[in-house]
C-alpha cells in the first residue's frame, strides 16, 4: 500500500511535472507568436517606409538625372564660352602686340619729328643770327668807315703836332746848346753851386729820356696807323668782293626777268622778290589758289634756271629761303604757324607734279628751303608810320652766298681792328 501511494504520488509529481511544462511551453509558444506577429507588424511598417524611401529615392533620382542634363548643357555652354573667351584674349594679344608695336613707331615718329623740329629751329636760329650779324655787320662797316675819317684827320692833327714837337725839340736843342755854352762860361759859378748843378743835369736827363719816349711814342703811332689803314682798305676789297657779286647776280636776274616778261620787283640791295599773300592764299588760308600757281609757274622757272643752272651764279649760291610773313593780327604762334604753313605749301606746289618745269629736281631740293617768320618783320607805311597789314602778308624768294660766311674773317678783322 505504502508502494502503490508512493507510486501514485510519483506519478502525481510527473503529471504535475508535464503540467508545469506544458504549460511553459504553451506560454513559449505564445510568447514566440506574439513575438512574431510584432515583428510582421514592426517588418510591415519598415517595409512601407522603405517603399516610402524607394519612391522618394526614385524621385530624387530623375531630379538627380534632370540636374545632371542641365549640368552636362551648363558645362558645354561653359566650354563654349570659354572657347570664344580664349579666341578674344587671342584677339586682345595680338591687339596689344599691335598696339605695342604701334606705339613703338609712334615713339620713333615723334623722337624723329622732334628731332627734325631741333634741326628746324637750329636752323632758323642759325639764319636769324646770320642775318642779325650782317646788319651788325653793315653797321660796323658804316662806323669804321666814319672811323676811319676821325683817325685819317686825327693822323693830319697827330702829324701837325708831331712837326710842332720837332720844331719845339729842335728850339730845345738848340737852347740847350745855348744854355752849356753859358754853362761852360759859368764854370766857376757852378762849381759853387755844384749841388744846385747836378740837380739841374739830373732833371735835363729826364727831359731828354722823355723827349726820347715821345718820339718812340710817335713812331709807334704811326706804324700803328698805317697798319689799320692796311687793314680797312682789306676789309673794304673783302666786303665790296661780296656785295660785287650779289649785285652782278641782281643785275643778271633783272635782265634775265626783262627778257622772259616776268614782271616782278627785285630789291636792288639784297635780290628779295615778294609776293603779296593775297594773290597765293586766301585769308587766313594755307593752300595755294590758282592764281597764285599761274604766278609761281610763270616766276619760279626762271629763277631757279637762273640760280642753279647759270655757271657763273651756281657755283655762289649755298641756299634759296622761301620765307613766310603775318600780319600782326592774331597771336604769335598762330601767325607762326600760318606762315610756316604757307611757306612750306609753296616749296611743296615746286616739288610736286603739278610744277612740270623739273618736279623734284635734286639739285633744287639741296638748297631750297622754307621759314615762317610770323609777324617779326612788318612793313611800315612811309606816310602813316603805322603797320600796314596788306603788304605784311608776303610771301618772300630769297637767296644766300656762299661766301657770305666770309663776314665772319671780316669780323674778326674789325675786331682786331678795334683792339
Amino acid at each position: 500500500m505504502s508502494s502503490f501511494k508512493r507510486n501514485r504520488a510519483e506519478e502525481n509529481y510527473w503529471v504535475s511535472f508535464s503540467d508545469l511544462m506544458s504549460g511553459l511551453l504553451f506560454v513559449f509558444i505564445l510568447l514566440f507568436v506574439l513575438t512574431l506577429v510584432v515583428n510582421k507588424v514592426s517588418l510591415k511598417q519598415k517595409e512601407m517606409v522603405v517603399m516610402k524611401t524607394s519612391e522618394q529615392l526614385a524621385k530624387e533620382k530623375e531630379k538627380l538625372i534632370i540636374e545632371q542634363k542641365k549640368y552636362k548643357q551648363k558645362t558645354m555652354e561653359l566650354l563654349k564660352i570659354r572657347l570664344e573667351l580664349s579666341d578674344k584674349e587671342k584677339a586682345l594679344l595680338t591687339v596689344r602686340e599691335l598696339q605695342e608695336k604701334k606705339s613703338k613707331e609712334l615713339g620713333k615718329t615723334k623722337e624723329s619729328l622732334e628731332n627734325q623740329e631741333l634741326e628746324a629751329k637750329n636752323l632758323r636760329q642759325d639764319i636769324a643770327s646770320q642775318l642779325l650779324e650782317l646788319n651788325r655787320l653793315k653797321e660796323i662797316q658804316i662806323l669804321k668807315d666814319d672811323q676811319l675819317k676821325s683817325l685819317e684827320i686825327s693822323l693830319n692833327k697827330k702829324q701837325k703836332e708831331l712837326d710842332l714837337l720837332r720844331k719845339n725839340l729842335k728850339t730845345q736843342a738848340n737852347s740847350l746848346a745855348k744854355n752849356s755854352e753859358l754853362l761852360k762860361s759859368k764854370e766857376i759859378q757852378l762849381l759853387q753851386s755844384s749841388l744846385h748843378l747836378e740837380d739841374k743835369e739830373k732833371a735835363l736827363n729826364s727831359l731828354q729820356s722823355n723827349l726820347k719816349n715821345k718820339e718812340i711814342q710817335v713812331f709807334s703811332l704811326e706804324e700803328i696807323v698805317e697798319k689799320n689803314k692796311r687793314e680797312l682798305v682789306k676789309v673794304k676789297q673783302k666786303v665790296e668782293e661780296i656785295l660785287g657779286v650779289k649785285k652782278r647776280i641782281i643785275t643778271y636776274m633783272q635782265a634775265e626777268f626783262s627778257k622772259k616778261g616776268v614782271n616782278v620787283f627785285i630789291d636792288p640791295l639784297t635780290g628779295d622778290i615778294q609776293f603779296p599773300a593775297k594773290i597765293l592764299f586766301g585769308y587766313n588760308d594755307s593752300h595755294i589758289k590758282l592764281e597764285g600757281k599761274t604766278a609761281l609757274l610763270k616766276f619760279f622757272p626762271v629763277y631757279s634756271k637762273l640760280l642753279i643752272e647759270h655757271g657763273y651764279i651756281s657755283r655762289h649760291i649755298a641756299e634759296i629761303i622761301v620765307e613766310g610773313h603775318s600780319d600782326p593780327e592774331g597771336d604769335y604762334l598762330y601767325n607762326l604757324n600760318l606762315s610756316q604753313k604757307r611757306a612750306l605749301s609753296v616749296v611743296e606746289f615746286l616739288n610736286s607734279q603739278d610744277y612740270k618745269e623739273s618736279p623734284e629736281d635734286p639739285r633744287l631740293q639741296k638748297i631750297l628751303t622754307a621759314n615762317g617768320r610770323s609777324f617779326v618783320n612788318p612793313i611800315i607805311d612811309v606816310k602813316t608810320k603805322k603797320v600796314d597789314y596788306e603788304k605784311s602778308r608776303r610771301v618772300v624768294f630769297k637767296f644766300r652766298l656762299k661766301n657770305e660766311l666770309r663776314l665772319n674773317d671780316i669780323r674778326s678783322s674789325l675786331e682786331e681792328i678795334s683792339q
